[in-house]
């Protein structure tokens, strides 16, 4: 029986033995292994040593805090904070612990009790390293570059040459656009860690703002040199090769890294757009698809393969309208829920790529019946009928829609409100480089700004949106066009936030205008950042109609609901030959004798709205022709664009070792 039993023994030995290789190590053999897999930032085989070392003695101090740095590394804060906490217990008063997890409570965005743990160690140890990058890391957190490069110097003052102190100095004053700045930085830390994979990684970032491809790609190469699983460095590298329209050089190290990472969406992604560039469109469109199917709240991606197929295919393409679709059914679902304008958003941009779904118009055209404007409700059943979709369900419900504008504003006077020619307001767009994970993601969300535009009734949009690299080059290019008014759109893209802004000029005198800007979070940031921003911009243009008919005191406006006219709002009526744009405002400028009078809307429709005329007792003037606008606002100071939270700044200075 023992020699059956030893035998048994013998044999799982024999077969497990080579699955385990760390079955004869101690535990500090394991722990010295892990430490060693940390510093090369091998993080997962370092967690795995010290999870085995830990086997062996679960009180070991080591292998906690080497388990609390590897998940912290991973950005696995939850892991990360329940073994510090285990750590401290063995010792409560080390202060490196105890930066350890003020670090760590950063990360999961417990600030308060992060600065208290960074503080108290200040309080004992004035000068702590450790607790003065933590409060840099806080200032970044809360949006103070400057405040953090100051404490990150001082930190270098206490600690010069210190790796994590130069490497966060270069990419603070890099954020700020400080690049002499940072320059002088990175050539320290260049000069003192040239065997340090995240220095060449911030080196080729910081040569890439600068534009100096060759020194980018060289610093990337570095990088992966000297650790070829590095990620960061790869993607790098593929922007680079994009840039410089190497195409087929970026689809080449994209799908050589591909084979370890098919779950990284920027790899794919990356991927699609040299695809795209390099006309190989249907592996674009399989590989932005394969973005979203592995997250599918990258609203970037999608954009993306939806610009590629408005410009590559034709209306009625399968593909097209397969995708049109997840828009249909999420235009359903807001409508279901009464979120009115987001479902008037999405199903819009379902029509923009498939325009001939009778399912997709039928539903755009509940949501305005929703909204109360039966007129447009009419004009979208009537597109249906001109498509060849005159079924039963159709024409009941045309029929339906007409009997109920018999009493509306276009129906008393007898007029057709969609046949009107409105006076549009000349806008161009552009868009600058913008701060985006994805790259030159702010082109393909300025394609779908230009998309939310392109319908409003205020604004006749010029051309499509274009990059330009500077004020001069807008204006000049406005100028030259004769928009009246030109945007410069910008977007910031993080990994938990997204913000659009835009600052619009007098297309004649280069004027600032007004400015904008919109920060995101959570899901739908990128729709609802840019839908914000977009009617934020049609809203600035004020009213400007006319009178379109008169009988006695009471007028036809060609403006309407879509103009945000109510009920009760009182106009001013200007002569037809008095009124002239402002230069450095949006107002309009006239003389109190140019004023005719006043009316009080009365009854709106979509597009025109009926009033009651209060005029001159002894001098009736008021003729068709003559102008309706707002009562000139008080004058107010422009908003400020308020740049964003830099989130990821504060994140990616908490990865460096």
């Amino acid at each position: 029986m023992m020699r059956s039993s030893y035998g048994a023994v013998l044999l799982a030995v024999l077969l497990l033995g080579p699955l385990c290789p760390l079955a004869g190590q101690t535990a500090v053999q394991l722990f010295e292994e892990g430490e060693s897999a940390l510093r090369r930032e091998d993080y997962y085989t370092a967690i795995e040593l010290f999870k085995s070392a830990l086997e062996r003695n679960e009180h070991y101090l080591g292998p906690l805090v080497g388990l609390a740095e590897g998940y912290f590394a991973l950005s696995e804060y939850e892991e990360a904070l329940a073994h510090i906490e285990k750590a401290r217990k063995l010792d409560r008063y080390d202060t490196e612990l105890a930066g350890i997890e003020g670090r760590i409570r950063l990360g999961l965005g417990q600030f308060e009790e992060s600065e208290r743990i960074f503080n108290s160690i200040l309080e004992t140890e004035p000068n702590n390293v450790d607790a003065q990058f933590g409060l840099a890391e806080l200032a970044l957190a809360f949006g103070k570059p400057a405040n953090a490069a100051a404490l990150f110097e001082h930190a270098l003052r206490i600690s010069p040459n210190n790796r994590r102190a130069l490497l966060s100095l270069v990419l603070v004053f890099d954020e700020m656009g400080d690049y002499e700045v940072s320059a002088k930085y990175l050539a320290q830390v260049l000069d003192y860690y040239p065997q340090n994979a995240t220095a060449h990684y911030i080196a080729a970032k910081h040569m890439l703002a600068r534009k100096s491809y060759s020194d980018a790609e060289f610093h990337s190469r570095v990088a992966l040199s000297l650790s070829p699983d590095y990620l960061e460095p790869t993607l790098l590298l593929s922007n680079i090769h994009l840039l410089r329209g190497e195409y087929l050089s970026a689809i080449g190290l994209l799908e050589e890294v591909l084979t370890d990472h098919k779950e990284e969406v920027l790899i794919w992604y990356n991927l699609g757009v040299a695809y795209a560039e390099s006309g190989r469109k249907d592996e674009a469109i399989q590989s932005y698809a394969r973005v979203f199917s592995i997250q599918p709240d990258d609203e970037v991606a999608r954009i993306a393969l939806e610009n590629l197929l408005l410009d590559s295919t034709e209306i009625g393409d399968p593909v097209r309208e397969r995708f049109a679709e997840y828009h249909f059914d999420r235009g359903a679902a807001f409508l279901e829920r009464n979120y009115l304008q987001k479902a008037l958003h999405e199903l819009r941009r379902g029509l923009i790529l498939a325009p001939r779904s009778r399912e997709g118009r039928l539903l755009f055209a509940s949501v305005y019946r929703s909204l109360g404007l039966e007129g447009k409700y009419y004009s979208e059943l009537r597109v249906l009928r001109d498509l060849g979709f005159d079924d039963k369900e159709v024409a009941v419900k045309l029929e339906i829609a007409e009997s109920m504008l018999r009493d509306s504003v276009s129906a008393r006077w007898g007029v057709s409100q969609y046949d009107l020619e409105r006076y549009r307001y000349r806008v161009l767009l552009y868009h600058e480089a913008g701060t985006m994970l994805h790259f030159h993601g702010e082109a393909e969300v300025a394609d779908y700004f230009h998309h939310l535009l392109l319908n409003n009734d205020k604004l006749e949009l010029i051309g499509s949106d274009k990059k330009v690299e500077s004020f001069g080059e807008a204006y000049r290019d406005a100028r030259e066009i004769g928009a009246g008014y030109f945007a410069v759109l910008s977007f910031d893209e993080g990994s938990r936030h997204f913000a659009a802004a835009w600052r619009l000029y007098n297309g004649r005198t280069g004027a600032l205008l007004s400015q904008y800007a919109v920060l995101r979070t959570g899901n739908d940031r990128v729709m609802d950042a840019a839908t914000t921003a977009a009617s934020a911009l049609a809203a600035e243009f004020p009213l400007y109609a006319q009178i379109l008919a008169r009988e006695f005191d009471n007028v036809l406006m060609d403006a309407g609901w879509v103009d945000g006219l109510q009920i009760d709002d009182e106009l001013v009526i200007l002569k037809r030959e008095a009124i002239e744009t402002g230069i450095n405002t949006l107002e309009f400028v006239f003389s109190n004798d140019d004023i005719l009078g006043k009316v009080r809307v009365t009854d709106i429709d979509e597009l025109i709205s009926a009033g009651t005329v209060e005029r001159d007792p002894f001098f009736d003037l008021i003729n068709i022709g003559d102008k309706i606008i707002s009562p000139p606002k008080e004058q107010q100071e422009a908003p400020v664009a308020v740049p964003p939270v830099p989130d990821d700044l504060y994140r990616a200075i908490l990865k460096i070792r």
